[in-house]
């Protein structure tokens, strides 16, 4: 009998798994969420670019628990918000897993910076989250003000941002797993993989979204399914 080849496995797997994640996916309205709500899972989505996942729920829990999201802090004093973050990140933050129990955030400064510019840009100078949310006609146009408006936002954590506040189910979260599994499948070759704008992001988003077609999927099911699988997948490999 002939092996499934490593791409019919991955599909099958995540066939499998969207079944599981549309029974279990939010249902949350980001219209029900006050701008208190909003603004946490920005910063979650700020401080989860290049930190394993865990580590960053850790902090953002940690942040909030402290006290350290309140904006009021930032409109007293920019700076002492600014370094409180940054010192709170320093600390040893203990996620769940054991291993990674007591490690420390990877970027406690510049994350700490980010948020504070991000916090006056919504909060100091334009308008709030919650206002251009309510403004923008598309989701692909909420992404782009949230990216404009947001420092250390990319087009990645900006999709991660609207999906999680219940915002859209139709943007892609184009992460290193997600990539991995497309270069897998055949959905583009390992040199396709780079962009830098947010127009080249669009397109790879497109392709998924092509591929989603073929599973009679949404995005939002889709590509936490692939999360999922490729998570497990890069496990076995590397054991």
């Amino acid at each position: 009998m002939t092996r499934p080849s490593i791409r019919h496995r991955l599909e099958f797997a995540v066939s499998k798994v969207c079944e599981e994640v549309k029974a279990l996916v939010s249902t949350a309205y980001w219209r029900q969420r006050q701008e208190s709500d909003l603004w946490y899972e920005l910063v979650a989505c700020t401080l989860g670019s290049q930190v394993r996942h865990e580590h960053s729920l850790a902090a953002v829990r940690f942040l909030d628990t402290n006290g350290l999201l309140d904006i009021t802090r930032m409109r007293q004093d920019g700076e002492g918000f600014e370094r409180k973050i940054a010192q709170a990140l320093s600390q040893p933050i203990c996620p769940s897993r054991a291993k990674l129990s007591g490690a420390r955030y990877r970027f406690p400064h510049s994350k700490a910076k980010q948020i504070r510019r991000t916090a006056e840009a919504f909060y100091s100078r334009g308008p709030s989250i919650g206002e251009i949310l309510q403004c923008s006609k598309t989701e692909k146009e909420a992404r782009s003000k949230i990216m404009s408006n947001a420092v250390g936002i990319g087009p990645k954590q900006a999709s991660l941002f609207l999906r999680n506040i219940g915002y859209t189910d139709s943007l892609a979260i184009l992460d290193t797993h997600v990539l991995k599994y497309m270069e897998l499948v055949g959905v583009f070759s390992p040199v396709e993989r780079a962009w830098c704008s947010l127009a080249e992001y669009e397109h790879f988003e497109g392709r998924l979204q092509t591929y989603a077609e073929r599973f009679h999927e949404k995005l939002a099911y889709l590509d936490t399914a692939i999360w999922v699988v490729m998570r497990v997948f890069k496990w076995r490999v590397a054991s």
